[in-house]
């Protein structure tokens, strides 16, 4: 997996988010699995790892900080809430570099819903939701979300199930 993380003052909010949906719906995914604010770029299923981290070198190595616009809420049926951003240059470049690539490397591929021009960018506020915990939740996010920028300065690469990061990489000078 690929991600985006943020700046402090948004990677906060987001936080706050993932515990008001917490404390409302019991729902403990987000909590129990520790898993940090963050924008999941693409996710790469790939036998060899020394591969991967070749081609995330080779893919950060041009990036820079920039900033994004979350703007919205959103939920995929039936049990994930999330924040969206609006999908502009920066982060479609993001998406279209990595597929670039992964292309190369002969026994990895990414997931066809992170792949360019196919993706919906998101934020998991909440996941692993019951009917009752969606609702609880949504009424949480019309409650307590209001649009703010978050500034990408961190790009890492991780695996899932346990979340582990393997390489990251900051974009601040």
């Amino acid at each position: 997996m690929i991600s985006a993380y943020f700046d402090k003052e948004a990677s906060k909010e987001i936080e706050r988010l993932i515990q008001k949906v917490y404390k409302a719906t019991g729902n403990t995914f987000m909590i129990e699995h520790k898993v940090p604010p963050h924008l999941t770029l693409a996710a790469i299923q790939a036998r060899e790892e020394k591969s991967l981290i070749s081609a995330f070198y080779e893919i950060t190595s041009d990036l820079s900080s920039k900033p994004i616009d979350i703007v919205s809420v959103g939920m995929f049926l039936p049990y994930v809430v999330y924040i969206t951003p609006v999908l502009n240059q920066y982060l479609l470049d993001i998406s279209y570099q990595i597929s670039e690539q992964i292309k190369q490397i002969s026994d990895a591929s990414i997931s066809k819903c992170y792949q360019t021009m196919n993706w919906l960018p998101h934020i998991t506020i909440g996941k692993t939701l019951t009917s009752s915990q969606m609702k609880k939740a949504l009424e949480v996010m019309m409650n307590n979300f209001v649009p703010f920028k978050a500034e990408v300065c961190k790009i890492g690469l991780a695996k899932v199930n346990p979340y582990e990061d393997i390489e990251t990489v900051c974009l601040y000078p």
